[in-house]
């Protein structure tokens, strides 16, 4: 039989690896996490492609069973050029519409994504992807928006 036992000096080296190794990934962690970045609205792939008239079709019905079935998911849309939005020079904003409604699907073009938008007259049909962050209901009589964040122009190409 063994009669080996453990004292408090022979403790001593396993507590302070066991110290050192829960220290050690923990920095590992909050390292990753900090240093965590969302992927470029260009490398998402979209999970579906759908048309504008279709999707402000589905929010004009039944608004919260739409916003719980797209809102997070990286949509591939089709539709008309409404106006672009210059005001924020970094991440400009493209609105589409089924040509219509007064509902619009408003994209937020990704800050890493660089395009020419003075030749985008409206009317012009495009096809952006971008994911979908709900719906901002009409306040003001100006009409509703669904909202799209990190969005890229799929075509024409800029």
């Amino acid at each position: 039989m063994n009669n080996w036992k453990w004292n408090k000096r022979s403790r001593i080296p396993y507590v302070l690896l066991a110290f050192v190794l829960l220290a050690a990934a923990v920095a590992g962690y909050a390292y990753r996490e900090f240093h965590r970045t969302k992927p470029a609205g260009a490398e998402l792939k979209e999970e579906r492609t759908v048309t504008a008239a279709a999707l402000i079709a589905a929010f004009a019905k039944d608004e919260p069973s739409a916003t719980a079935a797209n809102a997070g998911h990286v949509l591939a849309v089709e539709g008309l050029l409404k106006t672009t939005d210059r005001s924020d020079s970094t991440r400009p904003v493209i609105l589409l519409t089924d040509g219509s409604s007064t509902i619009s699907l408003r994209f937020q073009l990704d800050s890493s994504f660089r395009a020419d938008l003075q030749g985008l007259a409206p009317g012009t049909p495009l096809r952006m992807k971008g994911v979908c962050t709900g719906f901002q209901p009409d306040d003001m009589g100006l009409g509703a928006d669904i909202l799209f964040d990190r969005s890229v122009i799929l075509s024409p190409k800029p």
